[in-house]
């Protein structure tokens, strides 16, 4: 029988039909994932780090994000919302276009449904597929701000784990951001000397009661570390250390 007969053709439909779909699924994974660890890292300061995620690592992340029960009926209920009025908002805009009446509420809706291609499947299909991905980045933003919530707050439930930075100089002391080393010069900065005034003199770079530093991300050229502090609507500290064998993280 011939590769391109009917019954073949009839049996390579459903696995291309599979195969689309998977590939929506992986982008709507990835955009969920993006947009969870985007605005997670924005509440650090380092958004950047983004960039730095292979695609991989971005679709875990889209699947750590719904591990959660909340999340995950959150993210079901906005899909099927989404769905439902997208669906119903089309079927208003195209029974209304082919009302009877003459008035001006028809005539709008014919106009709008002419213009915008509504009878068309392809346009309907990227309407509803530009909403759910709307949908899905906006409310995985949100579960990355709440992520960074819990994070950034010093409790006994946060997995992030408390280390401490030992940096050696080449001198073989400590630098100007050690935990309660007075100098009497400010190394040259760009930005807030008071501010490096402060972490010096009042041991900000110390862990205290209500104040420890917990350990963000590490890659192959830097080290993130934040404060992570008892109240959460302070945005915390965050410093880049480099990541040589000049620097030693203890982790608690």
């Amino acid at each position: 029988m011939p590769l391109d007969s009917d019954p073949v053709q009839g049996k390579s439909q459903p696995f291309s039909a599979l195969i689309g779909a998977l590939s929506l699924v992986a982008a709507l994974l990835y955009v969920a994932g993006f947009a969870f660890r985007w605005n997670y890292y924005f509440n650090f300061g380092v958004q950047h780090l983004v960039f730095n995620l292979s695609f991989q690592s971005t679709l875990t992340a889209s699947m750590d994000m719904i591990k959660k029960p909340l999340n995950l009926m959150l993210t079901a209920v906005t899909l099927t919302g989404t769905i439902l009025i997208v669906n119903l908002g089309i079927a208003g805009m195209k029974k209304v276009a082919r009302w009877d009446s003459e008035n001006l509420v028809r005539k709008t809706a014919s106009a709008a449904v002419r213009g915008l291609g509504i009878e068309r499947d392809l346009v309907t299909d990227s309407i509803r597929a530009a909403a759910i991905f709307y949908a899905v980045y906006m409310l995985s933003s949100q579960m990355g701000y709440w992520q960074f919530q819990e994070h950034v707050k010093n409790t006994s439930g946060n997995k992030l784990p408390v280390v401490t930075a030992v940096i050696e100089t080449e001198d073989k002391q400590n630098i100007s951001l050690a935990c309660g080393k007075h100098w009497d010069e400010l190394p040259s900065l760009i930005g807030d000397a008071k501010l490096l005034q402060s972490l010096r003199d009042y041991h900000r770079t110390c862990s205290l009661d209500n104040t420890v530093w917990r350990l963000l991300y590490r890659d192959d050229k830097s080290i993130y570390l934040f404060a992570s502090q008892s109240d959460d609507k302070v945005r915390p500290l965050t410093i880049v250390l480099p990541n040589s064998d000049k620097v030693f993280l203890v982790m608690e």
